[in-house]
C-alpha cells in the first residue's frame, strides 16, 4: 500500500509543470455601472437558449396518489371513478436556502406553502371488467377476511398499495384531461378555475401517450420576511413512470430577456427560475445564462450548471458583479471593486514547464468563474497558472489543473466534516483567497487514501463480499482528485454531443488510476487492483 501511494506521489511531482504567467489586469477605469432592461418571455420560445429553452431546468414535482389528503376542505364532484390526489410546494425551503441573496445576508423566513391539486376525465370511462379470482391464490382475502386476521393491517396497507398500482396505470392509459389546483391555497378545490390540458403544448417538452401538458395558471408565491408576495406563473405536466408512479411537475413558465454589455462583448441575457418556483429572481443561485453576441439561435444545448447570477464574469481583464431586482426587469453590471488575492498552480518540481488551473469557486457572497471565458463540457484547456480573484473564502465546485502531461480535477471534499452522528456536513471552504499572500498549490505532499466504505464500526463476516470505497485527497487544501489523465497517452476516442448541439468526437487519454492493495490483520494480501476514480 505505502508502495503504490509513494509512486502516485512521484507520478504527480514529475507531471506537474510550472509556468508564470501574467496576471491581467483587473481593473478598467473604463468600465462602469449600468443597468439594462429585461423583457419578460416564454420561458419555453427562447431560440437562443437552445432547442429545450429554458424549460428543461425543471421544477419541483409532486406524486400523485388515489387517496385523498385531509387537509383539504372540499373536493369538487369529479366524474372519474379514480381520480388522482396531490399536493405540491412550489416555495419555503428551497427559498431560504436562496434568500441569502448576493450580499451574504442571512435566508429570510419563508412560510412553506402547500397546493393542494387533484386530476379527473372529463368523459366517463368504460368500466373495467373484474377478472375472477382464483382459488386459494394468496393475497386474494377480502378486506373483510383480513380483518379477522392477525395481519389485517397489513393486509389494508398492502390493498391500498395495489389500488396505488392501478390508479397510476390508469395515469398511463386513461387520459386525465382536467386539473384542479388549489391556486389561492385556501384548502378549497372548488373556488379555483379549472385547469384543462393545452392544445398546443410548448416544444422540447416530454411527449406521448403518458404525458399531459396543462395550461399554465398563475400562483401567488410568498417572497418571505416582509417582501410579501409574487404572481408566477407556472405550466403543470403530468407524466406516469410505468404501472406504479405517476408525478405533476410545474415549471415555471416566464423568463426575462434582454440585450447587455460587458466591457467591449456584447451578450443575450436570460434570466430564469433555477428549478424552484420561489417567485423573484434576485438569489445568487438564480440561472443567468449569456449568450454572445452572433451566436447562432439553438447553438447552446447543454447547461454547465455553472451559469448563476451571483457568478461573476471576466471580460477584457475586468471581472464584473451581476445583481437583478426582485422582478427580474432589471439586470445590472458594475465592475467588481473590492480587493484581490492570488491564486495559483506553481509545481514543486521546477523542471517541469507547463500548467494552468481553470474551475469554479463558490461563496457566501459570489461565485467565481476563471481561466476560461465559459465553461462547459468538454472542459476548456487550462493554461493560465496564476489567476487574480477576489478577496474571499470559496468552497471549489470544480477545478482542472494542468500539471505537464497531466490532468488534475479537483473539488470540495464534502466527506472531511461530519456530524456526532456520523452524517456529512458542509465543510469549511477549502480556497482562502487574501490580499497581498498568494495560495498556492504546488503539489508538494503526498496524496492521501481516505477509505469512505465499509463503515469502520461494520464488521464483515467470512465469505461475505464488501464494497470498498476511498478517495484520494489533495492534502494541502483538501481536496479530492477526481480523476488524473495522462495528456501523451492517447488511448482511444470518445463519442459526445458538444455544446453546439452537434456530435463530436474526444481524444480519451490514459487514466492514471491508483492500485490499492488489502491484507488482513496478519499482514496477508487478501485482494489488489485498480480502483478507478469516480
Amino acid at each position: 500500500m505505502r508502495k503504490k501511494l509513494r509512486l502516485i506521489g512521484v507520478l504527480l511531482l514529475l507531471a506537474v509543470p510550472i509556468a508564470w504567467a501574467a496576471v491581467q489586469a483587473a481593473e478598467d477605469t473604463a468600465a462602469k455601472d449600468a443597468v439594462f432592461k429585461m423583457e419578460e418571455v416564454s420561458a419555453f420560445d427562447i431560440k437562443e437558449a437552445g432547442p429545450y429553452g429554458v424549460a428543461m431546468m425543471g421544477g419541483p414535482s409532486a406524486f400523485c396518489t388515489p387517496t385523498p389528503n385531509p387537509e383539504v376542505k372540499a373536493y369538487p364532484k369529479f366524474k372519474s371513478k379514480r381520480p388522482m390526489y396531490g399536493t405540491a410546494v412550489l416555495d419555503g425551503g428551497r427559498a431560504a436556502v436562496l434568500a441569502g441573496g448576493r450580499q451574504g445576508e442571512p435566508p429570510a423566513p419563508v412560510a412553506m406553502a402547500r397546493y393542494h391539486f387533484a386530476l379527473d376525465e372529463s368523459q366517463d370511462e368504460a368500466p373495467v371488467p373484474e377478472k375472477p379470482k382464483e382459488p386459494g391464490a394468496p393475497g386474494e382475502s377480502t378486506e373483510k377476511e383480513a380483518s379477522k386476521s392477525k395481519s389485517s393491517e397489513t393486509a389494508k396497507r398492502i390493498a391500498s398499495t395495489l389500488r396505488g398500482i392501478a390508479s397510476s396505470e390508469a395515469a398511463s392509459q386513461t387520459k386525465y384531461d382536467l386539473l384542479y389546483f388549489d391556486a389561492n391555497a385556501d384548502g378549497d378545490l372548488t373556488n379555483d378555475p379549472v385547469v384543462h390540458v393545452t392544445k398546443d403544448p410548448p416544444k422540447g417538452l416530454p411527449t406521448g401517450p403518458n404525458v399531459k401538458v396543462f395550461d399554465t395558471l398563475a400562483v401567488q408565491v410568498a417572497l418571505g420576511g416582509d417582501a410579501g408576495t409574487a404572481k408566477v406563473r407556472i405550466l403543470p405536466v403530468l407524466q406516469a413512470y410505468g404501472p406504479s408512479a405517476a408525478y405533476m411537475r410545474f415549471m415555471e413558465a416566464t423568463a426575462r430577456k434582454g440585450k447587455i454589455r460587458l466591457g467591449s462583448q456584447e451578450y443575450t441575457a436570460i434570466l430564469s427560475s433555477s428549478g424552484a418556483v420561489v417567485g423573484r429572481l434576485d438569489y445568487q443561485h438564480t440561472r443567468l445564462q449569456l449568450i454572445p453576441a452572433g451566436q447562432e439561435p439553438g447553438a447552446r444545448l447543454m447547461s454547465t450548471g455553472l451559469e448563476m447570477l451571483g457568478a461573476m464574469r471576466n471580460v477584457d481583464g475586468v471581472l464584473y458583479e451581476l445583481s437583478a431586482t426582485p422582478s427580474g426587469d432589471e439586470l445590472r453590471v458594475a465592475p467588481y471593486r473590492g480587493e484581490y488575492g492570488i491564486f495559483e498552480v506553481a509545481p514543486a518540481n521546477k523542471e517541469v514547464k507547463q500548467s494552468g488551473v481553470l474551475g469554479v469557486l463558490m461563496g457566501k457572497e459570489r461565485s467565481v468563474m476563471f481561466g476560461a471565458p465559459a465553461i462547459t463540457y468538454p472542459y476548456p484547456e487550462p493554461k493560465v497558472a496564476q489567476h487574480k480573484l477576489p478577496v474571499g473564502d470559496y468552497s471549489p465546485m470544480m477545478l482542472q489543473a494542468r500539471v505537464g502531461k497531466v490532468d488534475v480535477s479537483l473539488r470540495q471534499n464534502y466527506y472531511s466534516a461530519q456530524t456526532p452522528e456520523g452524517r456529512a456536513k458542509p465543510p469549511a471552504p477549502s480556497i482562502q483567497i487574501r490580499k497581498d499572500k498568494p495560495l498556492v498549490l504546488d503539489f508538494a505532499q503526498r496524496p492521501k487514501v481516505v477509505f469512505i466504505g465499509p463503515p469502520a464500526d461494520k464488521s464483515v463476516r467470512t465469505g461475505d463480499t464488501v464494497l470498498v470505497r476511498a478517495l484520494l485527497i489533495e492534502p494541502t487544501l483538501d481536496l479530492i482528485i477526481g480523476g488524473l489523465e495522462d495528456r501523451s497517452r492517447k488511448v482511444g476516442e470518445l463519442r459526445t454531443m458538444g455544446p453546439d448541439g452537434n456530435p463530436m468526437t474526444l481524444p480519451r487519454f490514459a487514466t492514471l488510476d491508483p492500485d490499492i492493495v488489502i491484507t488482513d490483520s496478519a499482514g496477508k494480501e487478501v485482494a489488489k487492483g485498480k480502483m478507478p476514480f469516480g
